[in-house]
């Protein structure tokens, strides 16, 4: 079983600098919030295409940057597009919600350690 939360997927994709690991979290804080406001409208409406393409842009985001409980219940609702299971997505979307909260939680506080931790280095 993968860990809910992976603290050196993103610094194993892009290194250790923490301007560039910052930048990336932030676009991410921001996506994610827009994406998850995406796809719950989506769900709403059955909009099977629409699901499953911003359930599988969220899903690699979420596992680029380490969220991996969320990247993998995306990808269960990419799946549940894929077969047209409108009661399995609609079923996925409470814990998608809680996971995208506690990844975007997750993520303010990666943030704000390596600031700490680059502000106390200076």
């Amino acid at each position: 079983m993968s860990p809910a939360l992976d603290e050196n997927a993103l610094p194993a994709l892009l290194g250790r600098d923490p301007v560039r690991l910052c930048r990336v979290y932030r676009l991410y804080l921001d996506t994610c919030a827009k994406s998850m406001a995406k796809l719950e409208a989506v769900v709403s409406r059955g909009e099977l295409v629409a699901i499953k393409a911003s359930a599988h842009t969220l899903k690699s985001s979420s596992y680029m940057v380490g969220a991996i409980a969320l990247g993998d219940l995306c990808a269960s609702m990419e799946d549940a597009a894929d077969c047209g299971d409108v009661k399995r997505m609609e079923a996925l979307l409470p814990s998608l919600l809680e996971s995208a909260d506690a990844a975007l939680k997750w993520v303010r506080e990666q943030i704000g350690r390596i600031e700490e931790s680059s502000s106390s280095a200076s």
